[in-house]
């Protein structure tokens, strides 16, 4: 027994090692299984990695080949099915709609037809607009994740159940979307996309974004270079017919064909030439800037003695400019400047101090500019600041850009190039220095110049051993006034008051006055000068001054520079059409500003004729008198047409009458013509009779037809001692109308009503029914209807049939026609219509009912009047 029992004991230790060992057996088992999906997804993560890496390795060698970002999206999804495991590639591209994207590059699709290819590029998907603006957002599509209705959209439209796709944002815009995906997820060999794939394609979409921002770079920065060229090649052409025409004005000048007895002669020469003379020096700036830019330009450094003197002497050469305006000019006098190791190139260098200086002096209308040098160990600066108009945020990134202006709009003080500031930056850079600003619009501007000490910044060979002093006797390079030249100051505003008073005197009331404004004195010169014998010319120097003095001087027309100070040409055509006094006068814009856009955009603003400058003088007198022609014309008819409105207006009742106890007001206000519109009443036998035409047509000839139908009335109401029934009176009046066989047609609502007994009777002929308000209460009373009545050749035979109504006491009847309803109302245009004519007609006070209806339609009203002419009489019982 003890053996057996000793044996089971053996064995059941036995047994225990064994579940021991079994269990640590099963425990490294799946460690070993862990281990090995550790390892398959470090083999998924190193394939991934290489196939990422071969994939942008065949991207970048592509790219280099690549001239458009079309090729790129191509080169793009053809790598991408070739190195990645999926079925299929695309690159959506945006579409006008916001946020919305199309395919345009596709690949791993069987070979589609045209039909199958027109339906695809016409797909679009709807983005989220966190999604093109983010470059880490993402989509991914996997028998795992929830599908949403944009991933159901794209999987049905791309018959792709499995895809992840990302955005490409180039320059913080979403330039197209990477999208990739596979048809089916199995084992190892198809696996489910994950967040490898994800960065996979957001390298590609970095990749993409970096290559199309450096081809838009490269494409800016040869269209510069192309803009520059072109214009320094430009300018070279240009010198040679200046030089010449500049010489040939100096010898008549200088008298080499004789003596020149003409003042005036010799004031156009000089005209000629000093703008001839500006126009050479803009174009000796443009090939500096050339110069400048291409490192053709050679250096001429000198040490710098007296610096303070230098620097001090070009803000007092402003000092008979500034002055005029008050403007104080301070210098702080920095003496460590003197003993300071100072080079550079002093005709350069005072050319850019000159453009800085310069733009400070424009653009500054008071306060002061103040110029502070200043010292470091290892660098020297200048610091220049002013209380002028200041520099827009939005603008200060582009001020030193060639051909930009810190100013771009059209009332910019003074005219430019937009060269002076891009060659500032390039003549401080070659002197190895920085040059920035800082501005507050409306406040100042500050420019801070930064210049290293010494001469190891330059080549040997620009160094000279001289040394520049400044001294008193010393003449800048520059001709501040020149920057100025014929641009308009407080004695330009004296010299144009002092000419329009000596014309005021002696105005001859035979020719066309015209009101000339330009803020350029050699041209307000030069078109007074050529329009004063056939016309009164006015001046102003801008757009302010433009309407102050036309208002003053009521001219036949006006003509404007477009691009001014104060009140650009645009805003003062705006100012003229606004004004109740002047908004019909002819208004011409003459302007370098020669572009189809701006002359589209001010003809639609008004103008009545845009001329570009260089203009033909034959021809610009002859449109100016055309148009001074058509104005009187316009005027004599205006004038004809108010006469004979009013003559319209006297043959019409009172607007307010009392006829037996029954007042009749009468809302009677005619279109811009004469009306087509007409009413009366009279009185016969104890009863009113009252009628409201409706002539189809405006103008002279419709209001000839209203005599006509007043006549006819009068005769048919005057010749017949019993008040006549409705029937025969309207009876008659359609035989007696016809007789003239006229095309106008005449709508007519005509009623007659009996006090007494307060019966109404009513016929009409293609007008609107009257409305009888009763309590607060409106009811459509319609007559039997009839065509309108006109000619013999209508062949209408018009049988009236009266209506009967009894009115009580208190009772509203109205009577209209159809412009009271039928003009456009409300945002889109939308006719008033009936309905709204009644609730108004309802809600309308007892006292001042009309006027209160009249209010209330024009608030109704779209637009500045009435298409059609209104009547409306509300006969109150």
């Amino acid at each position: 027994m003890a053996e057996t029992k000793k044996l089971e004991d053996i064995l059941a230790e036995q047994q225990k090692a064994i579940s021991f060992y079994k269990k640590r057996l099963d425990e490294m088992y799946g460690e070993n299984i862990k281990g090995e999906y550790r390892i398959s997804g470090l083999r998924k993560e190193i394939k991934q990695k290489r196939n990422a890496f071969t994939l942008l390795s065949q991207l970048q060698r592509a790219f280099g080949q690549t001239t458009s970002v079309q090729e790129i999206f191509e080169a793009t999804v053809t790598a991408m099915i070739q190195t990645l495991d999926v079925d299929r590639g695309f690159i959506l591209s945006p579409t006008e709609e916001e946020a919305c994207y199309s395919p345009v590059v596709w690949r791993g699709l069987e070979r589609l037809s045209e039909e199958q290819i027109t339906e695809f590029k016409n797909l679009s998907f709807k983005f989220s607009s966190d999604f093109e603006k983010d470059s880490n957002q993402h989509l991914l599509i996997t028998g795992e994740t929830q599908a949403t209705e944009l991933s159901l959209k794209i999987s049905k439209a791309l018959d792709l159940p499995f895809f992840v796709c990302t955005p490409i944002i180039s320059e913080e815009r979403c330039i197209g979307i990477l999208l990739m995906g596979r048809l089916k997820e199995a084992g190892t060999a198809f696996p489910p996309f994950d967040n490898g794939d994800i960065e996979t394609l957001r390298t590609i979409s970095g990749l993409i974004s970096s290559i199309v921002q450096n081809m838009r770079v490269g494409v800016l920065q040869e269209i510069d270079r192309l803009k520059t060229e072109f214009f320094a090649n430009l300018s070279h052409e240009f010198r040679t017919p200046i030089t010449l025409s500049m010489g040939a004005a100096d010898g008549v000048l200088a008298g080499r064909y004789g003596v020149i007895e003409n003042d005036a002669v010799i004031e156009q020469l000089q005209t000629i030439k000093r703008n001839q003379n500006r126009l050479l020096k803009l174009i000796n700036q443009i090939l500096e800037l050339e110069k400048l830019e291409s490192g053709k330009s050679n250096l001429k450094v000198q040490r710098i003695e007296n610096i303070n003197a230098f620097f001090e002497r070009r803000l007092n050469q402003f000092g008979s400019i500034t002055a005029k305006k008050g403007i104080q000019l301070i210098y702080r006098n920095e003496p460590a400047l003197e003993e300071a190791n100072i080079y550079f190139d002093p005709e350069k260098f005072d050319h850019m101090l000159v453009n800085l200086l310069s733009n400070s002096a424009k653009f500054t209308q008071k306060g002061e500019i103040r110029l502070e040098p200043f010292l470091t160990e290892k660098e020297y600066g200048l610091r220049l600041s002013d209380t002028g108009v200041g520099i827009k945020a939005s603008q200060l990134p582009v001020i030193f850009d060639r051909f930009r202006q810190a100013d771009g709009s059209e009332s910019r003080e003074y005219a430019g190039t937009g060269i002076g500031l891009a060659m500032v930056k390039q003549i401080v850079e070659i002197h190895g220095g920085k040059i920035s600003v800082k501005s507050k619009f409306g406040a100042g501007t500050s420019f801070e110049l930064v210049l290293p000490l010494g001469s190891a910044q330059f080549a040997l060979s620009s160094v000279s051993n001289a040394t520049y002093k400044e001294t008193d006797s010393d003449e800048t390079t520059q001709v501040i006034q020149d920057v100025f030249e014929g641009k308009g100051s407080l004695e330009d505003r004296q010299e144009v008051d002092l000419w329009n008073q000596a014309l005021s005197q002696r105005l001859s009331p035979k020719k066309g006055t015209v009101l000339y404004v330009d803020d350029n004195k050699d041209l307000r010169a030069y078109v007074r000068d050529l329009l004063k014998n056939q016309f009164n010319v006015f001046l102003a120097c801008d757009g302010s001054d433009g309407l102050e003095k036309a208002e003053k001087y009521k001219p036949d027309i006006i003509l404007s520079d477009l691009m001014m100070p104060v009140m650009t040409g645009e805003q003062f055509l705006e100012s003229i059409r606004s004004s109740v006094n002047l908004k019909d006068t002819p208004f011409v814009l003459l302007t370098a500003k020669a572009g189809m856009d701006s002359k589209i955009l001010n003809l639609s603003k008004g103008a009545d004729d845009y001329l570009n400058k260089p203009f033909s003088e034959p021809e610009l007198r002859a449109r100016i008198g055309n148009l001074i022609t058509l104005r009187r014309q316009q005027q004599q008819i205006k004038s004809e047409l108010l006469a004979a409105r009013e003559i319209q207006r006297s043959l019409m009742p009172p607007l307010k009458q009392n006829l037996f106890g029954v007042q009749i007001d009468a809302l009677y206000v005619p279109c811009a013509e004469l009306s087509g519109d007409f009413f009366d009443t009279h009185s016969n036998s104890g009863w009113i009779y009252l009628y409201v035409a409706d002539v189809t047509s405006h103008g002279t000839a419709s209001a000839q037809v209203t005599y006509l139908i007043k006549s006819i009335f009068q005769d048919l109401l005057s010749s017949r001692n019993e008040a006549p029934d409705l029937a025969s009176l309207a009876q008659d009046f359609s035989k007696r109308y016809q007789e003239f066989d006229l095309t106008y047609m005449v709508c007519l609502s005509l009623l007659r009503f009996h006090p007494k007994n307060q019966t109404l009777e009513f016929v009409g002929t293609g007008a609107p029914p009257l409305y009888l308000i009763r309590d607060k209460v409106l009811t459509a009373l319609y007559p039997n209807a009839g065509p309108a009545i006109y000619g013999k050749s209508s062949k209408a035979n018009h049988v009236f049939e009266p209506k009967v109504a009894c009115l009580e006491t208190g009772d509203r009847l109205c009577i209209f026609t159809d412009g009271c309803i039928e003009f456009p109302s409300g945002p889109r245009n939308a006719e008033f219509g009936d309905r709204k004519l009644k609730k108004l007609l309802t809600d309308a006070p007892i006292e001042g009912r009309t006027e209160w209806v009249l209010e209330n339609l024009k608030k109704n009203l779209a637009g500045s009047s009435f298409p059609d002419d209104l009547t409306l009489i509300t006969m109150t019982i």
